[in-house]
C-alpha cells in the first residue's frame, strides 16, 4: 500500500497565508431575470410624421403673404378699391346740391378715412342750404324755396337729410302761397268798394217806400168774395 502525503503550505515567517477556497462556494450565481421597466410616457412622433393639416397650415404661415408692388395684400386691395368708389360717390352727390342751389348754398364740406395705401378719401359731405323765406315777400320765398326744393333731391340717391330739406322747403312754400292769397285777396276788396255806384237820394226814398216812386198811390186792394 503507497502512502501518499501531502505538504501543507508553510506560511513564511512574516506573511499571512492565502485563505483556502471552499469548493462548494466558488459556484458561480444563477442569472437574474431582469427587472420589469414601466412604460415611458408617449414621446412625441418624429418631426416627420406630423399630420398633414398641421404641415399644410404651418406650410401656409411660413410662405409670405400675395402683396403687390405697394406691398398691400389681397385684402387691403379691397378695402382700397371700396374707399375709392366711396370717394367718387360723394363728391358727385355734394356737387349736385351746390350746382342747383347756386347761391343758396354754401361750401362743401367733405370727411375723409385714410385707406391702407396711405391715401385719404372722401366718406362724407355735407353742403349747407339756405331754407329761410324772404321777409315780406311771399313771392320770392316761393321762388327761393323751390329751387332748394330741387336742390335737395338732385343727387341721383338723395339721403335721408336731403329728403328732410325738400319737405322743409315745401312746407315753406305751402305757407308762402297761402301768404300771398290773403294778400291778393286785401288787394281786390278795396277796388270792389270803389268801383261800387253811388246811391242816390231817390233811390233812398224809393226803398223807404217800399220801391215806389214819390207821387204814386197805393194800388186797391184786391179781393176775392166766394
Amino acid at each position: 500500500m503507497e502512502i501518499s502525503s501531502t505538504l501543507l503550505p508553510t506560511a513564511v515567517p512574516g506573511t499571512t497565508a492565502p485563505p483556502q477556497q471552499n469548493p462548494e462556494k466558488t459556484q458561480p450565481a444563477p442569472p437574474q431575470p431582469p427587472a420589469e421597466q414601466k412604460p415611458d410616457r408617449q414621446a412625441a412622433p418624429p418631426a416627420n410624421l406630423v399630420a398633414p393639416a398641421n404641415a399644410l397650415a404651418a406650410q401656409e404661415a411660413s410662405e409670405p403673404a400675395d402683396t403687390d408692388e405697394q406691398g398691400l395684400t389681397q385684402e387691403e386691395r379691397a378695402q382700397v378699391a371700396e374707399l375709392s368708389r366711396r370717394d367718387t360717390a360723394v363728391r358727385a352727390h355734394e356737387r349736385a346740391h351746390k350746382a342747383v342751389a347756386g347761391a343758396y348754398a354754401g361750401a362743401v364740406a367733405l370727411s375723409y378715412t385714410t385707406g391702407p395705401d396711405g391715401q385719404r378719401y372722401a366718406t362724407g359731405g355735407e353742403v349747407p342750404i339756405d331754407v329761410a323765406p324772404v321777409p315780406g315777400d311771399p313771392a320770392a320765398t316761393i321762388q327761393k324755396l323751390s329751387q332748394v326744393k330741387r336742390a335737395a333731391l338732385a343727387p341721383a340717391d338723395p339721403s335721408g337729410a336731403d329728403r328732410a330739406i325738400a319737405a322743409a322747403a315745401a312746407a315753406g312754400i305751402a305757407e308762402a302761397r297761402a301768404e300771398l292769397v290773403a294778400e291778393r285777396q286785401e288787394e281786390i276788396q278795396p277796388t270792389e268798394a270803389e268801383d261800387a255806384p253811388a246811391t242816390t237820394a231817390a233811390d233812398a226814398a224809393s226803398a223807404a217806400l217800399g220801391g215806389q216812386q214819390p207821387g204814386e198811390s197805393d194800388p186797391a186792394p184786391f179781393s176775392i168774395s166766394v
